[in-house]
């Protein structure tokens, strides 16, 4: 392949012990990464430049994070943490929510979740660090919705809640709250106020608590198979809607895979949670959140 020097992206390169320290003309300045996350995010992204056959997502999804990946990298070995770093890791933090949403049912060979949630994790990591460096009464424009997004991305870990006290200058502010919320919802077992938090949160809260959704699911089901007795006849449309399914076929998987009994009504005597976590469908009304909004759009947080 001819690679068109106008459009070739830096990849990313693994330090690895013994490399040599990489020449000042090797990196990147602050404002040329602007630039390529400008352009990854904008004509990669969106796909504006239209080929005959459309690239799938997954693809795109891999490219994106490894040339972002090196953004990260740029910025770390000229130490650079300010307002422009900061920015920077807030849209690459936007692409890793939205993508781990829009490949969701994707085969493992495609997408790594898992992969996905910890280059997330690293990034929200960072403008954890970056928020704190500017000090006590300095309030970044977008850290409350970066603070909620942090909560919500470690939302299974039960000291969650004492770190979340670090953000104190926006714990007012209805991002937090709304993260905090959920927060409580998971761990209370509230399955009704965890899905209403899906239903009217903005698209990347909701992409985020999609991310919880078969832990929790598993989690609501034992409580109900204790509180129901056998010879109560729960069905499994109850199950479908209790529980947020996509459809009926999706809640059955669900169900035989935690060892229940579907004949007439379901029947929990034999439940069991499964040997592992079951990948939710992807949800319409999160999608439907987003719309047409271009990925960029998304990703930027801007209006156009």
């Amino acid at each position: 392949y001819m690679i068109d020097p106008q459009k070739a992206v830096k990849k990313y390169h693994r330090p690895a012990a013994g490399n040599e320290t990489p020449l000042p003309e090797d990196i990147r300045t602050p404002e040329a990464l602007i630039q390529t996350c400008s352009y990854l995010f904008h004509d990669i992204l969106d796909n504006k430049q239209k080929t005959a056959a459309a690239v799938p997502f997954n693809e795109v999804h891999a490219f994106v994070r490894d040339r972002t990946r090196s953004v990260r990298q740029d910025l770390t070995l000229q130490s650079c943490r300010d307002h422009r770093a900061i920015a920077m890791h807030e849209q690459i933090a936007r692409f890793h929510i939205m993508s781990g949403h829009v490949l969701c049912e994707a085969d493992p060979a495609d997408f790594d979740a898992f992969q996905n949630t910890e280059q997330l994790r690293k990034v929200l990591q960072s403008l954890r660090e970056m928020y704190g460096d500017s000090g006590r009464n300095t309030v970044h424009p977008n850290e409350a919705e970066f603070r909620a997004y942090y909560i919500l991305t470690h939302l299974q870990d039960p000291t969650i809640f004492r770190t979340a006290l670090e953000f104190e200058k926006v714990l007012g502010d209805e991002y937090v709250r709304r993260a905090l919320d959920a927060a409580y919802c998971f761990h209370s077992n509230d399955y009704f106020g965890y899905c209403r938090l899906i239903k009217t949160g903005d698209y990347l809260e909701a992409c985020l608590l999609h991310g919880h959704l078969s832990v929790l699911r598993v989690n609501v089901l034992n409580v109900i198979s204790k509180a129901y007795s056998q010879s109560e006849q729960l069905t499994v449309d109850f199950f479908t809607k209790a529980l947020l399914f996509v459809d009926a076929p999706e809640c059955r998987q669900f169900l035989e895979a935690c060892n229940v009994l579907l004949m007439n009504a379901v029947n929990l005597a034999n439940y069991a949670p499964p040997s592992e976590v079951i990948k939710a469908k992807r949800l319409e009304i999160i999608e439907a959140k987003r719309g047409l909004v271009p990925m960029s759009t998304i990703v930027t947080g801007s209006p156009g």
